[in-house]
């Protein structure tokens, strides 16, 4: 990386306070990755621009090594007005972007992901179908990290119609005796290969394999967006 990033378009995927009138942001930008920065707010730029650092803001960033491992924000211009994503959806924004903040590796482009992040952020605010959307960016993510489900068995045969499989995040499909519990269909496996899952049942499916992969890259790691969610649902 140079020692400069000029005008780099991203979005703010998380901030804390740091130190004495600073923020820690952590960014995904489109064509660096995930990046750590240092926002100082008691400058001309980070005080005018205090309010622009929170999530769902897609921004231009002007960008400089400091001392430290962590870059300093020296500019930033905003592309468009924050995303106005409602609740409850909010809740699968900040899921997409705890995705984004705990599986990313820093500073590795993801120029596909971060056009899949933008597009679904877009499609949250228009109020198009929620589970469409998640499992469309939570496919590409997946993809793009080398963990993309293989619609095959785990030992390279083709899935077969009439069969039906049990899936693990760490093996693969494995061919099942008959219809057991937590098995699916071949038939549904090869439609959601197919880019045949529109309907409810398949997107159920598609949920509960990329949620393996997911939950098994996350390493027990629980998700507040999920929390959030949950507590939402108790309250009405």
């Amino acid at each position: 990386m140079s020692r400069m990033i000029d005008s780099e378009p991203g979005v703010v995927l998380h901030s804390v306070p740091y130190k004495e009138n600073s923020l820690l942001v952590t960014l995904f930008t489109l064509n660096y990755g995930k990046l750590s920065a240092v926002v100082r707010l008691s400058t001309r730029v980070g005080s005018r621009n205090r309010g622009s650092y929170e999530p769902f803001t897609l921004m231009r960033f002007s960008l400089a090594e400091g001392r430290s491992a962590l870059l300093i924000v020296n500019d930033v211009f905003l592309l468009r007005p924050v995303y106005a994503i409602k609740v409850p959806r909010i809740f699968s924004a900040t899921y997409l972007n705890e995705l984004l903040l705990y599986l990313l590796t820093p500073k590795e482009p993801e120029p596909t992901l971060f056009a899949a992040y933008t597009r679904a952020l877009e499609r949250l605010e228009q109020d198009e179908n929620e589970s469409e959307i998640l499992r469309d960016f939570e496919s590409t993510l997946l993809s793009s990290i080398g963990y993309a489900i293989s619609y095959e068995t785990y030992d390279g045969k083709p899935l077969e119609h009439n069969s039906f499989y049990s899936f693990n995040p760490y093996k693969g499909f494995v061919q099942s005796c008959d219809n057991a519990k937590g098995s699916y269909s071949g038939e549904a496996l090869i439609q959601i290969k197919n880019h045949l899952n529109t309907s409810v049942d398949t997107q159920k499916i598609l949920k509960n394999l990329n949620a393996s992969v997911i939950d098994a890259l996350l390493e027990g790691r629980p998700l507040r967006s999920r929390e959030m969610y949950a507590q939402f649902l108790m309250v009405n």
